[in-house]
């Protein structure tokens, strides 16, 4: 059987590589691919059938990475592909660069950057060129807001068959926050605090988290609350700190529960009220959050707020401990140690 391309690369990029080649076939639905699944790498010798592959293919594509340039089996496909004068394509994965004995065999020939969409876009048009066979045009998958912002998390996350790729996170992201999701909003403003994707940047990540703090997301309430409380973006505003925080609090968010208990504690804000801060540390601790179970502990150690009570203390240092919390844990140690725990 007679073949296009033939694919030459490592196993451990099958994830990164399957992508691309499952692209490439939408693009170019005739074309006739002959890619291993099952892994080149699993012979103990250049097997018959890999050499009959590369003489009848018309092009071979290399996935090139430090794996792929490891590896001996790769090594000898793309070298018996240049003895016999077939064209080898580099398509570099992500980052990676031409090194090594392909840059000492081939030189800097032209390669083609997986993550540069305009790139691969003429790699398709190339090949479609050189194979007579017809590429179909992109088409925009028809994606509402909420799946978009989906498709984000896919890429941030490395799951659902997607390789972590930040870059294409922050464009889903994007697309969705363009649209007014207030979950991609605030997703698109952690890429920014991150340098995720796109370069850090505060004040681009406030922006984005304001976008969904003002539809009421509580996500993006807390993250906004977050950067006045400690001037990250925006000039430090114990007020406005607590006014994002509340409204985050008062939908459930036990993180943005146990921040508005140290504002109240620590008179960030509003006021000092301890009674007030106990009870947003309760609600955060009662939800697991164990920073809020140490705060709490500590409060009921020391009488803060409530009456001091040395048994409830252990109880909320014990449950904040058993979720790793160091200084729960260092609480704890000092207590046993002092005879009390």
């Amino acid at each position: 059987m007679k073949y296009d391309l033939f694919i030459s690369y490592s196993r451990r990029n099958f994830d990164e590589v399957n992508f691309f080649i499952e692209l490439l076939r939408s693009r170019i639905p005739e074309l006739k691919i002959w890619f291993d699944i099952d892994g080149i790498e699993s012979g103990d010798e250049f097997d018959d059938k890999i050499i009959s592959a590369i003489d009848n293919s018309s092009y071979i594509l290399f996935a090139l990475s430090d794996y792929s340039l490891e590896s001996r089996w790769t090594k000898d496909e793309v070298m018996y592909a240049k003895n016999t004068d077939k064209k080898v394509i580099p398509l570099l994965l992500r980052g990676s660069t031409m090194k090594g004995w392909f840059l000492f065999k081939f030189g800097r020939i032209d390669c083609i950057d997986i993550t540069n969409e305009l790139q691969t876009e003429k790699f398709f048009s190339n090949l479609s060129s050189w194979t007579g066979k017809q590429k179909t045009e992109a088409v925009e998958e028809t994606l509402t807001p909420s799946e978009m912002n989906d498709r984000g998390d896919d890429y941030f996350l490395g799951r659902n068959g997607k390789p972590i790729d930040y870059n294409e996170a922050v464009k889903w992201y994007r697309k969705s926050a363009e649209q007014g999701f207030a979950i991609a909003q605030r997703n698109l403003g952690v890429c920014y605090k991150m340098g995720k994707g796109v370069p850090a940047n505060d004040a681009e990540s406030v922006k984005w988290y304001k976008k969904s703090a003002e539809q009421g997301f509580m996500g993006g309430q807390f993250n906004l609350g977050y950067c006045y409380q400690y001037g990250i973006g925006v000039p430090e505003d114990g007020v406005e700190a607590v006014k994002w925080y509340t409204k985050s609090a008062e939908q459930g968010l036990a993180c943005a529960q146990c921040n508005l208990g140290v504002c109240y504690e620590d008179g960030v804000g509003v006021p000092v009220n301890h009674k007030e801060a106990v009870k947003w540390y309760k609600l955060s601790a009662e939800q697991g959050f164990a920073v809020a179970q140490y705060n709490l502990g500590a409060c009921y150690e020391l009488g803060i707020g409530v009456e001091k009570n040395m048994d409830k203390a252990i109880k909320w240092f014990a449950m904040s401990a058993e979720q790793g919390d160091e200084d729960a844990k260092k609480k704890l140690g000092l207590l046993k140690d002092s005879g009390v725990a």
